[in-house]
């Protein structure tokens, strides 16, 4: 009888995958509805197709979503000053520094960004913060091949958000991405995420979402609500969505954990619904104004609860002198259990709920101090983290031209083959500059500047800075054994 019941299943089963083959094969138009196909499929076979019709379809989804969204998604390489330090930034996904040779030289970081909204001929991009910081230029490479200057409207250094405003005549409402709700994210889900890795620009890699509420602390940024997952993520993905399945962004790109720098299979994106919020400041005012109390604290663990007496809470580790919560009595080791009538859990919870607090409103918080309760009133003041308003794009500190130059010495002369000491050598050129642009390299040799000869160092600073923006220059240049000459307009 076992054996009988076990028969029937299989053919049960096998009459199962027979049906639905057939319908994928009337949806697909292999057969007509009208038809009486004559089909002897055993149930090993039929399995086989219908698997194998199901990673079709699979594989038509990534490809449609791959048309969809790579127009909404651009290539932004951004001409910083005064780069980051070596621990600044390692873990991030997408910066590619590339330093010069002075010490003070300007960095070319390389990212992604996300065209999030349009106000007639504006678009407004979406991207990192730690890619466009201290940008003094950007380039923005859209989908078309088109290549447009951009400019940075508005930062938020605290969740790692800017937003960069275009203008161009190639694009339209189809290239604004669809933003979705991170809200419903679940782990397990596919996620798709699209940038530009290594300079490879609209590159897609798929994966899942690995794990939700996942937080990292980075030198000069906290990330404290956080999906993860094992999409490919490498340096040139900051600021690139993470999809889901409809095509919709569920996040912005960000960071990764690995000891090499590169993807070991932990990447991690800002939920778009908190993106979607400081994006909007940032477009309306260009910046985040957040409340702030003065007070620093940490998570509580079973060993300090049970010496401070508390079932939960956080522990107030120091408190700003200066600061609101000081004024209103709080002191180093009270243990904060209740903030605006709600407990407080962890410090990533007290952090996020003083972060939403207008600045000026008064703030009813409880605190546990010697085994007892102490109930404060503190006004909350504005985050010292708060830009002062837009962001500014600041000049190259090398002068007109962004170009550093020296004098030329006899050694220096002898060794690159000149016969004489006269000249300077360019130390460096800031990358997005007239001069870089022409093509005017480190370690070229300058020897005029418009037909005139140039001496030494204050000889040719002195010409390049007695030119008017606009005013052509050409240079006569000496590199790897010839003569080059230069031109571009002195901006």
């Amino acid at each position: 009888m076992e054996k009988y019941r076990l028969t029937m299943r299989s053919a049960g089963r096998q009459c199962m995958l027979s049906v639905m083959l057939l319908i994928i094969l009337i949806a697909s138009g292999v057969v007509s509805a009208n038809e009486s196909p004559r089909l002897a499929i055993s149930g090993v076979h039929a399995e086989q197709l219908v698997q194998a019709a199901t990673l079709s379809s699979l594989q038509d989804s990534f490809t449609a979503i791959a048309e969809s969204a790579e127009p909404g998604v651009v290539s932004i390489t951004a001409y910083q000053g005064n780069p980051p330090s070596a621990s600044s930034g390692g873990n991030r996904a997408g910066v590619e520094y590339m330093p010069l040779a002075a010490s003070d030289a300007p960095a070319k970081a390389s990212g992604s960004g996300v065209i999030v909204r349009r106000d007639g001929a504006r678009f407004y991009i979406l991207t990192n913060y730690h890619l466009v910081e201290r940008a003094y230029a950007m380039d923005i490479h859209t989908y078309d091949h088109s290549s447009i200057k951009g400019t940075v409207i508005g930062i938020d250094p605290v969740t790692d958000l800017a937003v960069v405003q275009v203008s161009s005549p190639t694009l339209s409402d189809a290239n604004i991405l669809r933003l979705g709700d991170s809200s419903s994210v679940k782990v397990g889900a596919w996620a798709l995420a699209v940038g530009s890795p290594y300079g490879f620009d609209y590159t897609l890699t798929v994966g899942v979402v690995s794990a939700l509420h996942r937080t990292l602390d980075e030198e000069d940024a906290a990330y404290p609500d956080l999906i993860q997952t094992d999409a490919a993520i490498n340096k040139g993905n900051s600021g690139g969505p993470l999809l889901d399945m409809s095509g919709s962004v569920i996040g912005i790109n960000a960071a990764i954990a690995s000891p090499t720098g590169s993807f070991i299979g932990l990447g991690f994106a800002i939920p778009i619904n908190a993106a979607k919020v400081v994006m909007d400041d940032l477009i309306k005012d260009g910046r985040v104004v957040r409340g702030w109390i003065g007070a620093n604290v940490q998570d509580t663990n079973p060993v300090l609860r049970e010496y401070y007496g508390v079932l939960s809470g956080v522990l107030v580790v120091s408190v700003d002198s200066q600061g609101p919560a000081a004024r209103a009595g709080m002191q180093s080791e009270d243990v904060l259990v209740e903030m605006d009538g709600a407990p407080v859990t962890d410090s990533a919870q007290f952090q996020q709920m003083v972060a939403d607090i207008t600045p000026g409103d008064n703030l009813p918080v409880v605190v546990i101090r010697g085994g007892k309760r102490y109930s404060l009133q503190i006004r909350s003041g504005v985050s010292p983290l708060t830009p002062s308003g837009r962001p500014i794009a600041t000049s190259p500190a090398s002068g007109k031209g962004g170009v550093n130059v020296r004098s030329m010495t006899p050694d220096l002369a002898r060794e690159i083959g000149l016969k004489s000491a006269e000249g300077v050598i360019v130390l460096d050129v800031w990358p997005g500059s007239s001069a870089d642009e022409a093509g005017l390299y480190e370690g070229d040799v300058i020897i005029k500047f418009n037909g005139r000869r140039v001496a030494n160092a204050d000889n040719f600073n002195s010409m390049l800075n007695s030119s008017q923006s606009g005013d052509i220059v050409v240079l006569q240049v000496f590199r790897k054994g010839e003569q080059r000459i230069i031109g571009f307009k002195n901006t």
